[in-house]
C-alpha cells in the first residue's frame, strides 16, 4: 500500500509502502532502482512505515509503526543506517497514537515535526533528532485530526486537519496564524484531505481524497486550479514536489504512483 512520498534532490522518488513494511525506490521515468525494509534498529521491530520526509543533509525520516509501538527512524538514502560507536543512532519511539501521524521537518532550526499526540489529544510535537521535545502546539481545540504537515519557505508550519477549515498556518512559536478550507466538491473545496506539500514558489499543494483529485493554493490559501484530475485514479494519499515542480502522488487504492506536471490543470 504506497502512502507517503518524497522526491530526493536528485530525482530519486521514495515511496512508504506500508503493508510490505518497506520503502520503495523510483527515478522520476518510473523506474524501480531499488527497496529496503523499514528495520528498527536495535528491535525485534519491522515498521509498516505510514509517512517519509528528507533533511538537508540527504537522509531519510520514516514515521511507521508496528503493532502499538511507533517510531521514528533515520536511514541513509540505501536504506542504511547511520551508526556511532557501533550503536544506531536516531532512532526514538512515539508514544502510541492510535490514528494516523505524518512527518515533517523544519530545516532551518534543523527539528523533526510530528502530528499527533498521546492517544486522544491532537497537537504537533517539535522534536529534536534524538526524540527530545523542543515544544508542543495545537492544544488551543483547533486541530481535531492533524494528519499531515509541511513547513514553508518562510517557516511557518502548514498543519493539514482532517475536519474543516482543513489547512491552518502556524508560525515558528507554534500560534496559530490562519486557516483555511471549506468541505465539499466545488473548486477549492475538499473531503477528507491527506496530505500536503509546497512547491518553490510557495503554492500549497493538497491531496484531496474525498475527491479523488489534488488541489493547488496560493501562499494565502487562495484556490488556483486541479492538478491531473483523471479518470480512474483511485484514493489520492501522499503528495510531493520534485525539484523541477512536478508533482507526485500516491494511489493507495489502485496501488500506483502518479507523475504530474505543475501545470497540469483541469
Amino acid at each position: 500500500t504506497p502512502r507517503g512520498v518524497l522526491v530526493s534532490y536528485d530525482n530519486e522518488i521514495f515511496v512508504s509502502d506500508m503493508d510490505n513494511k518497506r520503502v520503495q525506490v523510483f527515478s522520476m521515468d518510473g523506474v524501480y532502482l531499488r527497496e529496503f525494509p523499514t528495520v528498527v534498529p536495535k528491535t525485534a521491530h519491522v515498521m509498516k512505515p505510514y509517512d517519509i520526509t528528507i533533511d538537508g543533509s540527504g537522509a531519510l525520516w520514516v514515521l511507521g509503526r508496528d503493532g502499538a509501538a511507533e517510531f521514528v527512524v533515520q536511514y541513509l538514502k540505501d536504506g542504511s543506517i547511520l551508526t556511532s560507536d557501533g550503536q544506531s543512532t536516531n532512532k526514538f519511539s512515539l508514544p502510541p497514537n492510535g490514528r494516523a501521524r505524518g512527518i515533517g521537518l523544519d530545516r532551518q532550526r534543523q527539528h523533526i515535526l510530528v502530528t499527533g499526540g498521546d492517544g486522544s489529544s491532537s497537537v504537533v510535537k517539535v522534536l529534536e533528532h534524538d526524540g527530545s521535545l523542543v515544544r508542543e502546539f495545537g492544544k488551543d481545540g483547533v486541530l481535531k485530526h492533524p494528519r499531515d504537515l509541511t513547513v514553508n519557505k518562510d517557516g511557518n508550519i502548514l498543519v493539514q486537519d482532517r475536519d474543516p477549515p482543513f489547512v491552518h498556518f502556524y508560525d515558528q512559536s507554534g500560534s496559530l496564524l490562519a486557516s483555511f478550507g471549506k468541505a465539499g466538491t466545488d473548486d477549492g473545496q475538499m473531503k477528507h484531505p491527506r496530505n500536503i506539500c509546497h512547491d518553490n514558489e510557495g503554492n500549497i499543494i493538497v491531496a484531496d481524497w474525498g475527491n479523488r483529485r489534488i488541489l493547488m493554493f496560493n501562499s494565502k490559501g487562495e484556490h488556483i486550479r486541479h492538478i491531473g484530475v483523471r479518470d480512474g485514479m483511485g484514493e489520492v494519499h501522499g503528495v510531493a514536489v520534485a525539484p523541477d515542480g512536478k508533482v507526485v502522488v500516491t494511489d493507495w487504492v489502485n496501488n500506483t504512483v502518479t507523475i504530474l506536471q505543475n501545470n497540469e490543470g483541469v
